[in-house]
């Protein structure tokens, strides 16, 4: 700005040097009065120029304010949601498993079925329920639900409460349920298992 008044100031100055003085006197105020003219309207851009500047400053440091708020709140809500991972980490684990082997409610259960033979064919009474974290410290409870009104009882086999079974077909994670009759048969039935740690 200051380089453009100073142009216009040197082209009127030469044209004030080559108009005759008789014209110079009847100008009254020509060029002091244009520069004069010039100087308030770059004080007035500069005021201007100023107060736009201050306002950029000021919503800056808002902004600024309003992210250090954000980052507060993002930081609460990662807090809060590992409070709820580790109070969910506490609740009973358990598996509600139908006649055919089929996972019907859960919690932290990867899957359920029934133990399958040699031959992969399911076993009658036989099934498996994987967790997912190792359950072997913790105290299971398994219970039948019979389909008519004889008795089915339910066990859990291959898990000895805090003693590390080593044998493959049972890994910490791995409830092996057993259904069966009053007389010992292995019968399909629908089971309910809760697991507490």
């Amino acid at each position: 700005m200051k380089i453009q008044t100073a142009l216009l100031i040197s082209a009127l100055a030469w044209l004030g040097l080559t108009t005759p003085s008789a014209e110079s006197a009847s100008q009254a105020g020509g060029l002091p009065g244009i520069t004069d003219r010039l100087d308030t309207l770059e004080s007035g851009v500069t005021s201007r120029l100023d107060t736009l500047e201050t306002a950029v400053a000021e919503q800056g440091t808002t902004g600024a304010a309003l992210q250090v708020t954000v980052d507060d709140l993002q930081n609460q809500l990662v807090s809060v949601q590992n409070d709820i991972q580790a109070i969910e980490r506490h609740l009973p684990l358990f598996a509600v498993v139908d006649s055919d082997g089929t996972l019907r409610a859960s919690r932290s259960v990867v899957s359920a079925g029934h133990s399958l033979d040699s031959s992969n064919h399911p076993i009658t009474g036989l099934y498996r329920v994987v967790f997912d974290r190792d359950v072997w410290l913790c105290a299971a409870t398994v219970t039948a639900e019979p389909l008519f009104s004889g008795t089915i009882a339910a066990s859990i086999n291959g898990t000895f409460r805090g003693v590390f079974n080593p044998n493959q077909e049972f890994s910490p994670n791995v409830l092996h349920i057993t259904v069966f009759d009053n007389d010992g048969n292995f019968v399909n039935a629908r089971f309910n298992i809760i697991v507490t740690c």
